[in-house]
């Protein structure tokens, strides 16, 4: 999930996900709280999420490379998928 949230105070979650892998920037004035919120929800569901935080990036980061943090999620998720045996 890419910025991926339910934006919703209350969204109910299924209680079997898959493995989540969420980049978030801390600096996302948009979709930081959402970001927050659904990841307690996964935590308290023991969804166990995989979240990789930026200091900066703001909101939207995706692939851009702007000289931050954020541009090197793609690296951290391509680890997240070995380690979770998704590439074998």
């Amino acid at each position: 999930m890419i910025h991926g949230a339910p934006f919703r105070q209350n969204a109910r979650h299924p209680a079997r996900l898959p493995p989540i892998f969420k980049p978030q920037a801390q600096d996302d004035a948009v979709a930081l709280k959402p970001i927050q919120r659904f990841h307690e929800a996964l935590t308290a569901a023991a969804s166990n999420p995989k979240s990789t935080s930026s200091p900066p990036g703001g909101h939207g980061f995706g692939m851009k490379k702007r000289g931050a943090t954020s541009d090197h999620w793609a690296d951290s998720f391509y680890y997240w998928l070995d380690a979770q045996g998704l590439l074998k």
